[in-house]
């Protein structure tokens, strides 16, 4: 097992006193680092953490701990396992290359105001990849976010990429979406992708775009729990896609709005069977909740709803 501590820089003290002194938030370690074997385990402080990962899809991963300029990077990895603990913690995840075999990134953003953003970047699974995102908000209002498009943070792709040694930001492939030729996430008939957020006790905002040929599986599950909640889940296939989708958005105890979209672009099938089969619900618990939504999405406790076309 290898150990990285990683600190936060301490303030020198004018005077030195002969006695025991309490350590100030600013001395302790900002977040700790442990490899053991494929999997990577990353705990922060009871403080606000600041946590970038960039992920290359196939066991390398950099890590970027508050204001650390050296990225750390890690082999071999295959489950990414982040506790923040207290504080308004903000992680931002990395997706650079595309996905092989399984990976697992399981995050708890424990108490606090949290922020946790997922960029795929435009990435594909490869055939019989299996890729799980299961993010935890905690108590507070806490914003999940999961999304498919290249991040617009182009300094932090950048500088995480030249650690893992990957070219930044390489063109990506372009799908037919009924012709419009947008780029999009390609699951193969073999692969599956999960997501699951939670954003526990708190007034949260979640949400998930996916868009891509989705010949697999997609599962997608958006729990805003207790609290007055914002879930947004909107999901795009292309024409020839004629995979599976299972998508949940739920509100929860409390008063919530919540958006749950599965929608196929139209065209020419040219290979046959196309058309992917949805089974998509909201529940927007006790309390008045409104939904927003496509034909084929199931509705329950919402007492105020539209559709979507």
């Amino acid at each position: 097992m290898s150990l990285y501590p990683v600190h936060r820089s301490c303030r020198t003290r004018g005077n030195f006193l002969p006695r025991l002194e309490v350590l100030d938030e600013r001395c302790l370690p900002a977040c700790f680092i442990t490899q053991n074997g494929n999997l990577l385990k990353i705990l922060g402080s009871e403080g606000k953490d600041v946590l970038r990962v960039g992920d290359d899809g196939s066991g390398d991963i950099a890590v970027l701990c508050d204001k650390n300029p050296m990225a750390q990077v890690f082999h071999g990895i295959n489950k990414i396992d982040i506790e923040t603990r207290g504080g308004s913690d903000v992680i931002r995840y990395e997706l650079l290359g595309n996905v092989t075999g399984q990976r697992n990134l399981t995050v708890d953003l424990g108490t606090g105001a949290d922020t946790f953003h997922a960029f795929l970047n435009q990435n594909d699974l490869n055939p019989q990849a299996n890729y799980r995102l299961n993010i935890k908000g905690g108590s507070g209002a806490d914003v999940l976010r999961v999304d498919y498009r290249k991040d617009p943070d182009t300094a932090t792709v950048d500088q995480l990429s030249k650690a893992l040694n990957l070219l930044t930001f390489a063109p990506a492939a372009f799908v037919s979406f009924g012709g419009f030729g947008t780029p999009g996430v390609d699951i193969p008939v073999s692969a599956a992708m999960t997501i699951n957020l939670d954003g526990g006790p708190g007034d949260d905002r979640l949400s998930v775009l996916y868009q891509g040929d989705l010949q697999g599986k997609l599962s997608v599950t958006a729990n805003g729990g207790p609290g007055k909640d914002h879930v947004f889940v909107d999901i795009t296939t292309t024409t020839q896609s004629a995979g599976k989708v299972f998508a949940r958005a739920f509100g929860g105890p409390g008063n919530d709005t919540l958006t749950l979209n599965v929608r196929q672009q139209p065209g020419i099938c040219f290979v046959t069977p196309c058309g992917i089969l949805v089974d998509a619900l909201i529940d927007g618990g006790s309390g008045i909740n409104h939904a927003r939504h496509t034909l084929n999405v199931l509705v329950r406790n919402c007492q105020f709803s539209t559709i979507d076309t």
